[in-house]
């Protein structure tokens, strides 16, 4: 898979970046070529924050990245750092998966406050679990919080590469928004309770994606069958289902390379960032069902040879 939309971003023009942080290792989350580039090019380098689900990893970022600054953020302890509060914690439920080790990061500025999700999916079905989010979100003083949730554009993505008819399509695109609407009405069970994180109309839920395709080297068809569900179709349903539950958040999705200006838990501006050039438009990635496209699947078995590792180095 690559990255969509493709980008180019200008280090010298990023400067400075006071820090890093690492929610944790899935490489469309920690993208070592891009660390490379900010460590090796800026005058002065960030900061690294780590969860201490990510401690594992100091040596081999000490031995990459000359040294750098590391601050290990434990759970449930707040630090500061540079006028911010930080504050880390886990939701590791009751079925086991590869997201476990995601630190929800809450960043608190004065009256303003982000909680950023990443991969995490927060338990918000439970009750006590569910106070402790509202009352990060809600509490005495905040005046403006952001729920920032990555929202899985790949539900029937990786399936839709295997269709061989436009019928096998057209069933899929239904069962990947029958799921993005059940996950949805998941999500927004009503409340009463006043103090509810969704009751909130200084709560801004933002969405954004995965950001992930085929690579562009091949048929640009591609960029047509791999999506039948998009952020946007998920921001249509989540305000939706939370104005007939009578929820009072707002819901919004990023938009690919703009700085947000977020006021009272409303977005009120976007201006593109001066330091990204977007090479691809929104509009090239949209499903087609009636494609008449059906390459073979891109993949091949596991090897089982052992890698020459030095080949390998030289290579990256």
């Amino acid at each position: 898979m690559g990255r969509f939309p493709r980008l180019r971003f200008s280090v010298a023009d990023l400067d400075p970046i006071h820090a890093v942080y690492l929610s944790h290792a899935h490489c469309d989350h920690l993208d070592p070529y891009t660390l490379l580039r900010l460590w090796q090019q800026l005058p002065s380098p960030p900061a690294l924050i780590l969860p201490v689900s990510l401690s594992f990893l100091i040596p081999t970022l000490q031995a990459h990245l000359d040294e750098p600054e590391i601050m290990v953020l434990p759970e449930h302890h707040a630090v500061s750092f540079r006028g911010l509060d930080l504050l880390g914690f886990y939701d590791v439920g009751f079925d086991a998966n590869n997201e476990e080790d995601v630190m929800i990061l809450v960043v608190t500025h004065g009256a303003e406050r982000v909680l950023i999700e990443a991969d995490a999916r927060l338990s918000l079905e439970l009750p006590r679990f569910r106070e402790y989010v509202s009352m990060l979100l809600r509490g005495p003083g905040i005046d403006s919080a952001v729920y920032l949730t990555t929202e899985n554009e790949l539900t029937g993505t990786l399936e839709g590469r295997g269709c061989q008819s436009v019928e096998d399509r057209e069933i899929l695109q239904g069962i990947a928004f029958d799921e993005m609407l059940d996950a949805v009405h998941q999500l927004y069970v009503p409340s009463d309770e006043p103090m509810d994180l969704w009751q909130g109309d200084r709560v801004l839920r933002l969405i954004h994606g995965q950001g992930l395709t085929a690579p562009h080297e091949l048929d640009p068809r591609w960029q047509q069958i791999l999506f039948p569900v998009r952020i946007a179709d998920r921001v249509r349903a989540e305000r939706a289902t939370a104005a007939e539950n009578g929820l009072r958040h707002r819901i919004d999705a990023l938009t690919v390379g703009c700085v947000h200006t977020v006021v009272n838990g409303e977005v009120t501006q976007r201006e593109p960032a001066p330091w990204l050039t977007l090479l691809d438009e929104e509009a090239k990635r949209r499903f087609a069902v009636s494609l008449p496209f059906f390459p073979p699947l891109g993949c091949a078995p596991l090897r089982a040879d052992v890698r020459d590792r030095d080949v390998q180095r030289e290579r990256i």
